[in-house]
């Protein structure tokens, strides 16, 4: 385990103090539908498949409007790849390919997430997968590298996504897809989150032909539970920055 990593009932405990305070509460509704288990439960309640057939991939999203302004969109996909592009000397171009037909939404805006996402995916009918990475990958997008209170709404959402789809981050990889820089000291923030280490795209790119068996899409770290301000045009994709 890499060093830093969270112990082995450090994820687990606190889920767990969680669902022991739900049962104890005297008042199981109104902090629990914000914040607590009927959450988690109000995801799995709107389920969509973004990208699914009888193909070898699918993405699936969680989402929750029950109490904000815009909803907040989680994702997980079965058998993608990433590949990047190197565009010029400060930017990296990635995309997420898969193998499945993307599906419309037409209750879900263009202009915002939705559209956004989708221009970071390109389908094929055949990934053409050398290897594949068997632990899940967390792709992470940053909101902010450098201001403690968005780093720290990454971190909400992190944790947000990870009790929605119950996965403990020991077993994790985490990637960064953002432009952002790393090596300032509040980066090694997410070095003590995964267990399975942290690989930065625009540093350390993927081998040609690396396919992933899961990978976790964050809900965007603007939306998190400490930013109920935020507005439908200032949102950005949730699924890719």
């Amino acid at each position: 385990m890499q060093e830093g990593a969270p112990t082995e009932s450090a994820f687990t405990h606190a889920k767990q103090n969680l669902f022991n305070e739900q049962k104890s509460s005297q008042n199981p509704g109104g902090c629990s539908q914000r914040y607590g288990t009927e959450l988690i439960s109000n995801y799995h309640h709107a389920q969509i498949d973004l990208c699914s057939g009888l193909q070898a991939s699918k993405i699936s999203c969680y989402v929750n409007n029950e109490y904000e302004q815009v909803p907040r969109i989680l994702c997980t996909g079965n058998n993608t790849k990433i590949v990047t592009i190197f565009s010029h000397e400060n930017h990296v171009e990635k995309k997420l390919i898969v193998d499945c037909n993307l599906q419309v939404y037409n209750w879900l805006p263009k202009e915002l997430w939705y559209g956004e996402a989708m221009s970071q995916i390109s389908t094929t009918v055949d990934l053409a997968c050398s290897a594949y990475v068997e632990h899940p990958i967390f792709v992470l997008a940053r909101y902010d590298y450098k201001n403690i209170y968005h780093i720290l709404e990454d971190v909400v959402t992190t944790y947000e996504t990870l009790l929605v789809l119950d996965l403990d981050p020991r077993d994790i990889e985490l990637v960064i897809w953002d432009d952002f820089p790393t090596n300032n000291t509040l980066f090694q923030i997410w070095r003590t989150i995964f267990g399975k280490g942290v690989r930065i795209l625009n540093e350390n790119p993927l081998e040609e032909g690396t396919c992933f068996r899961r990978t976790i899409f964050n809900i965007h770290g603007d939306n998190s539970h400490l930013s109920n301000a935020v507005s439908q045009k200032d949102l950005e994709s949730t699924l890719l920055y």
